[in-house]
């Protein structure tokens, strides 16, 4: 990797912590790892019965990728669970630790991907640049994008929390790219519902 660009990544991430700007230091936790290449690209196994298998393989890995960099990272004043669910449904990793309370969606798949709002959709282009998959909505089996998957779980769980206690909480909300070729190409907020989106590479933005 670049030895510029992990420069730049820990700077990013270490001005964020001075700041105090949470979000923006968890987004530079990942960027870091990323420009150190500490992130290994997961790989499937040669034969997929299915497409449906494959994509629960990937989805599996991605969080897998996550949940091992964490540990590396932070220490016992951390905690990390993985699969929350609520009725609104489940978040893939809910982190708690000194900076605050963090939901994180994990996506690993290898497109460059657009996003306006709740909106998402996916490209895949082979390693030329050739198009290989035509733009496609980007949703689950319910038909919700990335960040509703997301918001709607984060916000449960907020509503949770206020009348037991902790009427202040805020849940800091983090989609997650961590397929080696993904690429966020642009993206959008929906000012009802943010959620920031962690990109390899060190990119970010809100979306």
């Amino acid at each position: 990797m670049h030895p510029e660009r992990a420069a730049r990544a820990r700077d990013t991430r270490d001005q964020a912590r001075a700041q105090r700007r949470w979000a923006a230091w968890l987004r530079g936790v990942f960027a870091v790892w990323r420009a150190d290449g500490q992130i290994p690209a997961a790989r499937l196994p040669a034969s997929q019965p299915t497409d449906e298998e494959q994509r629960l393989a990937a989805g599996a890995a991605g969080e897998r990728l996550v949940a091992d960099a964490l540990g590396r990272v932070l220490d016992d004043t951390w905690t990390l669970a993985r699969g929350y669910v609520n009725r609104r449904g489940e978040i893939d990793h809910v982190l708690l630790g000194p900076r605050g309370l963090f939901a994180i969606e994990v996506k690993n798949q290898n497109a460059t991907i657009d996003c306006h709002g709740d909106q998402w959709w996916s490209t895949k282009y082979d390693k030329y640049g050739n198009l290989v998959r035509p733009r496609q909505q980007m949703s689950n089996r319910q038909g919700r994008s990335p960040s509703v998957q997301l918001n709607e779980p984060a916000g449960q769980l907020e509503g949770f929390l206020r009348p037991r206690g902790h009427p202040a909480v805020t849940v800091g909300r983090v989609v997650v790219l961590t397929h080696p070729r993904a690429q966020l190409r642009s993206c959008a907020a929906a000012p009802s519902r943010p959620c920031t989106c962690a990109p390899p590479y060190g990119k970010s933005s809100i979306c």
